[in-house]
This record gives structure tokens, C-alpha cells and sequence, in this order.
């Protein structure tokens, strides 16, 4: 974030990094209060101004742009990950999660994850990756503009299209009927996935080749992420208090629909 300061990416202002074990056991980071709303479910969604619903997936396509037009040189941040290989490291490292995180064997999951490896595209651009973006990871202005992109942890460089597909796997998921988790852009008002997509494409001048590759994999990723929340859940209720593994089959099922509208399976 520190390095994203004044380059049009909206972050917030970094006031203090520490390790100091005088202040915490753990490093502590302190950044500015950045004023807006979250959208983090239906009812935020809801009280939304129209005005917001509308313009928010335009807004965000347009701050993505900017986050992938970063001059990785001019920040220091070309040597934040390894250049190149984006796909075939991205699939043993999240391969490797499902094996170490799965509770019950998943055929349908694994099926994907070797047709995922077997169309992993060649023609890969080198950009800073958030990894993480989602509605529920910015703040807003009452006009739907973004201020501040927030939750860097799983940056890195590699494709930006896998970026869309992350925003594209979370805009307008319905998964959790329970906390309303990622409904937000379920409401009515808010563009759809399409659309969303077209924006981002225009700021960028990019076509549609490979984004719907990258559609499935988030989705297969946030399967293998949410296996592994599971997995915790499950450790920590106890024996006999397993949580149901609705979840992460409802992504995969999900992630063979986008790959079979796009003719990518059967």
C-alpha cells in the first residue's frame, strides 16, 4: 500500500510499520481512516442510494485498470513475486491447498482442476495482481466511487485477467443464506457480471479472450478457500460437527457452468 501511495490507485495512507516486539508479538501495521461504506451483504446493498447501485461496477472495473496499469519498476514492486508461469504456479499452489484443506474427496473438483491445468493460457501479461478483489474489500463513495482497495495479502504479479475473473467469480454470489455473505450485488440496481466485464475490457482495451478461464478458476479457488474454512470449522465444533460441503459444490458446479457456456467444456 505504501508503494501504491500517489500512483491513482486509491489505498489507504500507510502511517506506521512495526515488528517491534516492545509493541506487539505480532508486526502492527497503522494506516489512515478512510470514510465510506462497505458493501458486505444484501441489506448494505439495499440502503445503498441508487445513484451508488449503478455506477459501483463500472467504478470498480475502472480502479482495477488502474491497479494493472502500475509501473511495477517505478514503485519498487517488480520484485514482489517470481515474472512469468502465472497459471502452472497459481494451480500447484492452490492444488496443494486442496490436498493439505479437503475434508471428503471431491471427483467433480479434481476433474476441474486438470482441465483448469490442460487450458491454462500461454500468452500470459505481467501486471500487479491484487488477488482478492471483491465488493467486499473496497470502500465507497456515496457515488459509488471507489476510495480505498483494501486487503493486499494475497498480491503478487502475474495476469491481471485473473483479477476480472476473481471480481467476476464474487459479483453477484449467493452462498451462504445464513450471514448474506457476497449477495450484495444481487440487488436490484447493480450491474451484472457482463457488464461489469465490459468495462473493465474498455478501460483497458483488452478483448474477451481467456476471461472466462479465469471465471472458473477464481471460482475454483474460492472453492478450495472455502474447503479450507470448512476444514477449520470442522476442527474447531468437534466430532460429529462437520459443516456441510454445500459450499464449496455449489463453486465448482458453478465453475463447470461458466467453462461449458463458453465452450470450453462439455
Amino acid at each position: 500500500m505504501a508503494a501504491l501511495w500517489n500512483t491513482g490507485v486509491p489505498v489507504p495512507r500507510v502511517l506506521l510499520v512495526t515488528d517491534d516486539p516492545a509493541v506487539s508479538d505480532a508486526p502492527v501495521v497503522v494506516m489512515e481512516h478512510v470514510a465510506g461504506a462497505v458493501v458486505d451483504d444484501a441489506r448494505a446493498a439495499a440502503e445503498a442510494t441508487s445513484r451508488m447501485r449503478r455506477a459501483v461496477g463500472g467504478e470498480m472495473a475502472t480502479t482495477l485498470a488502474s491497479i494493472h496499469r502500475v509501473d511495477l519498476r517505478a514503485t519498487g514492486l517488480d520484485a514482489l513475486a517470481r515474472h512469468g508461469a502465472y497459471a502452472p504456479r497459481q494451480l500447484r499452489r492452490w492444488s496443494a491447498q486442496w490436498q493439505s484443506s479437503k475434508l471428503d474427496e471431491n471427483p467433480r473438483l479434481d476433474e476441474l482442476t486438470t482441465l483448469l491445468t490442460q487450458l491454462a493460457p500461454s500468452n500470459e501479461q505481467l501486471s500487479l495482481v491484487h488477488g482478492d478483489f471483491h465488493i467486499r474489500n473496497v470502500i465507497l463513495g456515496d457515488g459509488g466511487d471507489v476510495r480505498a482497495v483494501l486487503d493486499w495479502e494475497l498480491a503478487t504479479l502475474g495476469e491481471p485477467l485473473a483479477d476480472l475473473g476473481t471480481m467476476l467469480a464474487y459479483w453477484g454470489l449467493w452462498l451462504d443464506p445464513v450471514s448474506g455473505r457476497f449477495d450484495g450485488t444481487r440487488v436490484s440496481g447493480y450491474a451484472g457480471i457482463e457488464e461489469v466485464c465490459r468495462d473493465y475490457l474498455h478501460e483497458c482495451r483488452g478483448d474477451r479472450t481467456d476471461v472466462d478461464y479465469w471465471h472458473a478458476f477464481a471460482l475454483w479457488k474460492i472453492a478450495i478457500i472455502a474447503e479450507g474454512v470448512r476444514g477449520r470449522a470442522a476442527r474447531s465444533a468437534g466430532p460429529g460437527a462437520v459443516p456441510s460441503a454445500s459450499i464449496t459444490s455449489t463453486l465448482v458446479d458453478r465453475a463447470w457452468q461458466v467453462l461449458a457456456q463458453a465452450k470450453l467444456a462439455g
